[in-house]
């Protein structure tokens, strides 16, 4: 008897201690379970997959919301919209594309060097089906990529292609990026991530900017010009983490790759040395007065020596200014040009890539970017991952001038124009070609030759009316910050609107239809291309065929329903036809994709004041105005 009570009396202890234990584990893991389900069941939040499902049919669409995670939603980039079939079809080989504005092929998608490489694949395999999916965004870095490739990797990949390495300072959680604060922690990163995958962590983000954060989430989206604040010199020690997130993010990308049963191709990325002065320079921090004196007169002096053409003379007094500070990134781009003039040639690359490296708004590449990528990919070389070096395929391509390459192959900085996207595909389609099934490679045309530059523009419906709208676009970005701070914006601008002008003199009324001509024989081979429907309907809304716009603009949104500025386009083509009804609908589909789509809000306004609902049409004017303070058709609105 006496023992039993002793036994319960130590039992009760044991008791107690575990009750204690489920009611602080159990029961607030329960808690928090109930409230992420009833925030799920009423709505609230979005879906952080880079992939979701489409309404009645079985097919994926990239998620125009997938930005959210990374950036506040007024800043938020958006995915490259796209519609890919849930199970993948047989005998097709899916090919996914990973990468940052340069692989997405700013400034205009329709030419990226996906594009092309699906155009050489297709052809040199005519009996063979090939997917490439680009998944690429704006202003993105590795952080953002390795949360893509963990999307990719469900849906039955091939391979992988991986380019990116240009936003890495500056994309989120960089050491200069704007979009929220530098994290030194790689497992903080990737925690914070996943709780933001979260509806309970999307609701305590949102709290957290309601409350704490509101200049950032009220900032508007200004380009590359919101980083001018925010230089980082190549000493900077923040950037030692950062090339050690890359390196990590980049190794399990293609470990997830190869888990999936997919190869990899990793490409080193390529930079306009030579045509792209630095963003921003600084002096190095421990520069005296003295000392900086005596830099400014060696380096004024030698600007003017080089305005005058005495080159040699001029890199004298830029290297004796290297001597006392050699962080000062104009003053290497400087004395490159120089070295360039006096065909020195591989003195003048050595200094355009210092130029390059110490640029203090780091939106290129560098070479220590480079180095790693090198590494990374032959450190795994034997196990389904191969390297394309893209940086060395720039450099000695024809069109480059003494391994320097330049405005030949780029727009601006990094994007690369329709010969340099070419170059790429052209650069990755050998080891594709290599490493493809025996079946695959057993199909080839005999042969048959790479398709040519000119091949590949007819097929993608690439013209002259396109590059001016294109070189329209190129112009506005380089006409703002910070690329009006750089020492050759003038003569780049000069060189873009004489550009400009020549091809505005050759579009007359025989030639535009003669552009009509090429998009319908591009139809004709690929009706199913949303891509060449959406430009089309473009070209013709130029030429006031509106109907011919809203047929192709229909089939667009057939296949990609969330594409919100189609859906604009069309409500603000209803409106010239007097269908306001119609034009509502559109208007309201365009802005529950995308709430912070401006001219949607414009547009909406519009209609309501028409049909006289002006408490409404303020609402919208006003959205419109917060979103982009210096927009005066919703100031005007709201003053009338």
């Amino acid at each position: 008897m006496e023992s039993r009570k002793t036994v319960r009396k130590h039992r009760r202890p044991k008791r107690k201690w575990l009750y204690a234990v489920v009611s602080m584990t159990v029961v607030p893991f329960l808690i928090l379970v109930g409230i992420e389900l009833g925030l799920r069941l009423a709505g609230f939040g979005y879906p952080t997959s880079y992939f979701i499902k489409k309404k009645n049919d079985n097919v994926y669409l990239s998620n125009q919301r997938f930005g959210w995670r990374f950036f506040s939603p007024r800043l938020a980039r958006h995915p490259f919209l796209l519609s890919l079939p849930q199970e993948k079809p047989a005998d097709t080989y899916r090919i996914f594309v990973l990468g940052g504005s340069a692989a997405k092929g700013e400034p205009d998608y329709s030419f990226n060097f996906a594009r092309i490489l699906e155009k050489i694949l297709s052809n040199h395999y005519p009996d063979r089906k090939f997917e490439v999916i680009n998944t690429a965004m704006v202003a993105i870095n590795s952080h953002v990529v390795h949360e893509i490739a963990k999307d990719c990797v469900k849906l039955k990949p091939d391979l992988f292609i991986v380019y990116f390495g240009n936003n890495e300072v500056v994309g989120p959680f960089g050491a200069g990026t704007v979009f929220q604060s530098f994290s030194p922690n790689l497992a903080m990163i990737r925690a914070s991530l996943w709780f933001k995958s979260l509806r309970i962590g999307q609701l305590l983000d949102t709290l957290i900017q309601n409350l704490f954060s509101k200049e950032q989430k009220n900032r508007v989206w200004r380009g590359m010009e919101m980083f001018l604040e925010n230089r980082i010199p190549f000493d900077d020690p923040r950037l030692e983490k950062v090339y050690s997130h890359f390196k990590r993010n980049l190794d399990d990308i293609i470990d997830k790759g190869r888990e999936s049963g997919a190869k990899v191709i990793v490409c080193t990325v390529a930079t306009n040395l030579k045509d792209n002065a630095p963003f921003a320079s600084m002096y190095r921090q421990d520069l005296s007065e003295a000392q900086k004196a005596d830099w400014e007169g060696y380096y004024k002096a030698g600007i003017e020596l080089e305005s005058e053409g005495s080159y040699a003379e001029a890199a004298d007094r830029y290297l004796q200014a290297v001597q006392i500070d050699q962080n000062y990134a104009d003053l290497h781009f400087r004395l490159a040009r120089c070295y360039t003039q006096l065909n020195r040639y591989e003195e003048a690359r050595e200094y355009y890539i210092k130029a390059r490296d110490t640029d203090t708004l780091r939106f290129r590449a560098d070479t220590q970017i480079n180095r790693i990528i090198r590494e990374s990919v032959l450190s795994k070389e034997n196990d389904n991952v191969y390297l394309v070096d893209a940086e060395r395929y720039f450099e000695e391509d024809e069109k480059t001038l003494h391994k320097m390459p330049g405005g030949e192959l780029f727009y601006e900085h990094v994007h690369m124009n329709f010969f340099g996207n070419y170059l790429l595909a052209a650069s990755v389609f050998p080891q594709i070609s290599a490493i493809l099934p025996e079946d695959f490679r057993s199909s080839t045309l005999g042969g048959a030759p790479l398709l040519s530059e000119d091949q590949c523009a007819t097929l993608l419906a690439f013209t002259m009316w396109d590059l001016y709208k294109i070189l329209g676009r190129v112009l506005e970005r380089i006409t703002r910050p910070p690329f009006t701070n750089q020492i050759d914006h003038d003569l780049r601008k000069t060189k873009i609107l004489e550009r400009r002008t020549q091809l505005k003199s050759f579009l007359m009324p025989k030639v535009l239809d003669l552009v009509q001509q090429v998009y319908e024989r591009a139809l004709e081979k690929r009706p199913d291309d949303w891509i060449l429907h959406n430009n089309f309907a473009e070209f013709y809304r130029e030429r006031g065929e509106y109907d011919k716009s809203v047929t192709h603009w229909q089939i667009v949104l057939n296949s990609i329903p969330n594409f919100a500025d189609v859906n604009n386009n069309l409500g603000a083509l209803l409106v010239y036809e007097g269908r306001l009804d119609d034009a509502l609908d559109y208007f309201l589909k365009a802005l529950s994709i995308n709430p912070y789509l401006v001219e949607a809000h414009i547009n909406l306004g519009v209609v309501l004041e028409k049909t006289g609902k002006k408490d409404a049409a303020i609402k919208h004017f006003s959205e419109a105005l917060r979103l982009r303070p210096d927009n005066e058709t919703a100031r005007r609105h709201l003053e009338n």
